[in-house]
C-alpha cells in the first residue's frame, strides 16, 4: 500500500498523462481513441458524452486538414487531486506545421488555455470535461498566435553524401 502523498503524486501525473494523450490522440486525427479518453458523460466544449464528443473531434479534424502535425505540450499546468476527482488548469503550446504550395512549410505557434476535470472510475482516470475557460462551449481558448520564422535547424550531424 502506497502511503497517500506518493498515491497524489500518481494521480497527478495519471491526469497529466491524459492531456498527454489527449494532444497525441489530436495529433493523430484519431477520434474515436479520443472520445476513449473522457468518460461516458464527458464533455468537450460543446459536445457531451463519447458519440458527441467523437462526431466534434471528426468535424474538428476535417477543420484541421491543412494542418501536416501540431505537437503540443504543456505551457503549464495545475491539477489538484481530490479521492476520486481532480480538477484543473492546462495551458498548452501548439506548433502548427503547415505546408506551403511549391515546398517548404511555415510554423503557426498557438497557445490553448483549457479548464480540465478529471474522474477515476472502475481504478482508470479519464477526463470529464474539457472546455476553454472563458469560451465553455468550445474545446479551449487562445490567447495567443504568431508566425514563427522559418530556420534550419543544424544538428551537428556529418551531412550524407551519395555514394559514387
Amino acid at each position: 500500500m502506497l502511503d497517500s502523498y506518493t498515491q497524489l503524486l500518481l494521480d497527478e501525473f495519471a491526469c497529466r498523462r491524459l492531456i498527454e494523450k489527449y494532444w497525441w490522440t489530436e495529433n493523430a486525427r484519431n477520434a474515436a481513441e479520443l472520445a476513449a479518453l473522457f468518460t461516458e458523460d464527458g464533455r468537450w466544449g460543446a459536445a457531451v458524452g463519447r458519440e458527441a464528443v467523437t462526431a466534434q473531434a471528426e468535424g474538428f479534424f476535417a477543420m484541421m486538414a491543412p494542418i501536416a502535425k501540431n505537437p503540443t505540450g504543456f505551457g503549464g499546468v495545475d491539477i489538484r487531486v481530490d479521492g476520486d476527482e481532480a480538477t484543473g488548469f492546462v495551458h498548452g503550446i501548439a506548433h502548427l506545421v503547415l505546408p506551403q504550395d511549391g515546398g517548404g512549410t511555415k510554423i503557426v505557434v498557438v497557445d490553448a488555455l483549457y479548464d480540465v476535470r478529471f474522474r477515476r472510475e472502475q481504478g482508470e482516470w479519464r477526463i470529464a470535461l474539457l472546455t476553454g475557460i472563458d469560451a465553455p462551449e468550445t474545446p479551449h481558448d487562445s490567447s495567443f498566435q504568431f508566425e514563427a520564422p522559418g530556420t534550419v535547424i543544424d544538428h551537428g550531424m556529418p551531412q550524407a553524401h551519395a555514394a559514387g
